[in-house]
C-alpha cells in the first residue's frame, strides 16, 4: 500500500455511516444544561424541521445580534449550518458557531459532542479536495472535542463512538491509534452491551460479516425485546444480501419501537449500495409512506435515494420526478451517499 493510498479517511465508514452497525442510542439530555432550550431557539428548530432552513438561520442571527450570550442559540445556528453543508460543502460557520456556544457554555458535553462531529465531516469534505493537512487537522479536532465530552459526561457514547472511528478506522498518519480505540469500546461494553457491541463491529470486527452476525445473533439471545438489536442484524443482513432476514429483523424492531423507523433508511442504502435495487426500492417506499411521516430532510433523502435506484434501474422519468421532489421537501437536501445523521433531528 502506497503513503498516498494510507492517507485515505477510513473514519467515513465508522463515524458517517456508523459502521454497519448502526448508531448508539440518541443522547440524554445534557445534565449541564440549565434551563429548557429559549423560545427563539425552538423556533428556528421548528422552522428547520418544516423546511425553512434560510428562515431559520435569518431569526437566530437577528436574535445574537441582540444578545450574542445565547449559547443555546449559537448551538442551533451551528446545526442550521450543518444541514446547510450537504449543499454547500462549507463548514466553517458551523464550526464558528459551535466554538461559540461551547465558550458560553464550557461544561454542555452535547456541544462538544456535536464539535467533533462537525469537524469530522468538515476533515472528510478536505480529504475530497485532496488537503491532508486540512484534513489531519480537523480529525485532531474531532478528537480533542470527543474527549473533552467523554470526561464532561461518560455516559455520551456517541462522542465515545467518535473516538473509536477516529483512532480505529484511521492510520497513525490521520491520529488512529488502536489502544485508545480498544480502550473506549472496552469502556462502552461495560457500560452498555448493546452500544459496545456497536463499537466492537466498527473497530475489530470489520471485514468479518460472519462474526458480526453472531455477535448480533448472541444479543438477541440476551436481549430479545431490544429494538436497536434487531436494527442491526437487519443491517448485517442485508449487507450479507439476505433480504428476508433483514426485512424479518427490520420489522420486528419497528414492531417493538415504531419511531426507531430510520432502520428502513438504512435499509435503503445499503441495499442500494450493494446493488439489491428492488428491496431497496421498496424500503424507501414504506419510509415515504410512514404516517406520521419522518423528519422532512430525512423523506428528502430518502425521495433521493430513490430517484437514484430509479435512474439505476432505467427508469429516467420516475427518478427525476423522484430527484426533484427531494429538492422541493428541503432545499438543502443532502445528495450523499449516506442521510444526515438522525443527532440532527433531536429537539435542542
Amino acid at each position: 500500500m502506497t503513503g498516498k493510498n494510507r492517507l485515505i479517511p477510513v473514519v467515513v465508514v465508522g463515524t458517517v455511516l456508523w459502521g454497519v452497525c448502526g448508531s448508539p442510542a440518541q443522547t440524554r439530555k445534557n445534565p449541564a444544561a440549565k434551563n429548557k432550550a429559549p423560545d427563539i431557539v425552538m423556533q428556528a428548530y421548528r422552522m428547520r424541521m418544516e423546511g425553512k432552513i434560510d428562515e431559520a438561520k435569518t431569526i437566530l442571527e437577528q436574535a445574537l445580534s441582540e444578545k450574542p450570550a445565547r449559547a443555546a442559540a449559537w448551538f442551533e445556528l451551528a446545526r442550521v449550518e450543518f444541514h446547510k453543508s450537504g449543499v454547500t460543502h462549507d463548514l466553517d460557520s458551523a464550526q464558528q458557531a459551535i466554538e461559540r456556544a461551547i465558550k458560553l457554555d464550557l461544561r454542555n458535553s452535547r456541544y462538544h459532542c456535536w464539535a467533533s462531529r462537525i469537524a469530522v465531516y468538515s476533515g472528510i469534505i478536505k480529504s475530497h479536495g485532496k488537503d491532508t493537512p486540512g484534513m489531519l487537522e480537523q480529525f485532531q479536532k474531532a478528537a480533542r472535542a470527543a474527549e473533552r465530552a467523554v470526561t464532561l459526561d461518560p455516559d455520551d457514547h456517541e462522542a465515545r463512538m467518535i473516538l473509536v472511528s477516529l483512532y480505529g478506522n484511521n492510520p497513525r498518519e490521520l491520529g488512529g491509534d488502536a489502544r485508545r480505540a480498544e480502550q473506549h469500546v472496552k469502556t462502552l461494553e461495560r457500560r452498555s452491551a448493546v452500544d459496545g457491541a456497536v463499537a466492537r463491529c466498527a473497530f475489530s470486527l470489520k471485514g468479518q460479516p460472519e462474526k458480526r452476525i453472531a455477535l448480533w445473533n448472541e444479543m438477541a439471545k440476551m436481549f430479545p425485546e431490544n429494538s436497536r438489536v434487531h436494527e442491526n442484524l437487519a443491517r448485517e443482513h442485508a449487507l450479507a444480501r439476505n433480504v428476508k432476514l433483514a426485512r424479518v429483523h427490520a420489522n420486528k424492531a419497528l414492531a417493538l419501537d415504531p419511531k426507531r423507523n430510520q432502520i428502513l433508511v438504512d435499509l435503503t442504502r445499503t441495499l442500494a449500495v450493494n446493488r439489491n435495487f428492488e428491496p431497496a426500492e421498496k424500503f424507501a417506499g414504506r419510509y415515504l409512506a410512514l404516517d406520521p411521516p419522518g423528519p422532512l430532510s430525512l423523506r428528502a433523502w430518502t425521495q433521493m435515494a430513490l430517484g437514484r435506484i430509479q435512474q439505476m434501474v432505467g427508469d429516467k422519468r420516475a427518478s427525476a420526478a423522484s430527484l426533484e421532489q427531494a429538492k422541493e421537501l428541503d432545499p438543502y437536501c443532502w445528495f450523499t451517499m449516506s442521510p444526515p445523521p438522525e443527532q440532527l433531528f433531536e429537539s435542542p
